[in-house]
């Protein structure tokens, strides 16, 4: 399964629903690639926030989810706890840049305080078939970890 835009953006998946690499040629976004035997570098949790935390992978082998293609657009749907949801990953026809969309609906008959955990690897490196050291790559990657008053600690990360 893949996704592309007209700029040259790609993204492919695994049969079993996980992200396989994300790519514009030449560079691989992606630190490596998967294949349907290894965990996918990218994902999103589902996370209900109770007295103990519980999550659910909403992509890869470990969900409930249902995979498809829709047009130009990746979407995962299931019920897990309670929830039903879908996710949908778009790329932007005008720049080299993707968004994922998740509709939450609660099915059960008491509130529930949920969010999103997007799960992302970073590695920059062309595309080829040489070995890749991740020490090496992950060096001139620019880390911050901002707080957000709403969401507590941000994770971002880009090319130095």
């Amino acid at each position: 399964m893949n996704i592309r835009n007209s700029l040259g953006l790609s993204v492919d998946f695994q049969d079993n629903g996980s992200v396989g690499s994300i790519a514009v040629d030449p560079i691989r976004i992606s630190l490596k690639a998967s294949n349907r035997f290894s965990a996918s570098g990218a994902n999103l949790w589902l996370r209900k926030r109770t007295d103990s935390i519980e999550y659910t992978a909403l992509m890869g082998p470990g969900s409930n989810s249902r995979f498809s293609i829709e047009g130009n657009k990746y979407v995962a749907a299931g019920r897990w706890a309670g929830l039903e949801y879908k996710c949908a990953l778009q790329l932007s026809g005008k720049s080299l840049s993707w968004q994922w969309s998740v509709e939450i609906e609660n099915a059960s008959d008491s509130a529930v305080e949920a969010d999103i955990i997007c799960v992302q690897d970073v590695g920059l490196k062309p595309v080829n078939s040489g070995l890749i050291n991740e020490y090496y790559v992950s060096q001139y990657l620019e880390r911050s970890v901002p707080e957000d008053r709403t969401y507590g600690s941000v994770v971002a990360a880009g090319r130095i």
